[in-house]
């Protein structure tokens, strides 16, 4: 598959610019935007392959950087405003007339991009949203979205049982529930972590495979 890459540098109020990644498809199907989390860049495996079941559906590709994290610098709950905020620049730069987004987010990520599809609300609503190992605040909106999926490991500290338990009860969302995992999706043993990966990278290619094309 060919695939264009150039960056997209934004102002940032912790002073660096942050650069985030575009790649383009030919013929795209759309935008999806990847909100990495807070020490889980991009190029992590679940996000690396979340992005490249992505351009492998023909979907266009930005995946961001938080200024605060081109500035190596710490991030407080206040400061979620304004990483959406600058998150939304950077998808106002590169989105197309009313083309569909998709978000991809892990972890702080879907925080932020919960905050980016609530005020996206009323003037481009979000129908398709990716969660992986997501926060508890971020279930609220997943009650609002047409077509969520969320996967998550049952050993995570940051997402419990009784979290679990509330995106089973939404009949709409895809749930994956990977036994024994933590907040990186991964397992005592490596052999079985790499095979938990692939798992995800299937559901993600699945994820995408149900987006209506344009």
């Amino acid at each position: 598959m060919t695939v264009r890459e150039s960056t997209i540098t934004i102002p940032s109020q912790w002073g660096r610019p942050a650069v985030h990644r575009l790649e383009r498809r030919a013929n795209s199907s759309g935008l999806a935007v990847i909100f990495p989390g807070s020490s889980y860049p991009v190029d992590a495996p679940l996000l690396h392959y979340a992005r490249r079941a992505a351009l492998a559906n023909r979907f266009d590709v930005l995946s961001l950087e938080y200024g605060f994290q081109a500035n190596r610098a710490d991030v407080e709950r206040e400061d979620f405003p304004t990483m959406a905020e600058e998150a939304m620049q950077a998808i106002a730069t590169v989105a197309r007339g009313d083309e569909p987004l998709i978000f991809v987010s892990k972890s702080l990520g879907t925080v932020v991009g919960t905050q980016v599809q609530r005020q996206l609300a009323s003037t481009r609503p979000m129908r398709h949203h990716l969660f992986l190992t997501p926060l508890a605040a971020a279930i609220d909106v997943m009650k609002q979205t047409e077509h969520a999926m969320v996967v998550v490991g049952t050993a995570d500290p940051l997402f419990g049982r009784d979290d679990i338990k509330a995106v089973e009860a939404l009949g709409h969302v895809d749930l994956h529930a990977v036994t024994d995992a933590n907040h990186a999706l991964e397992v005592e043993d490596y052999g079985a972590s790499v095979r938990i990966l692939y798992d995800v990278a299937e559901w993600c290619g699945h994820f995408f495979q149900q987006v209506p094309s344009v």
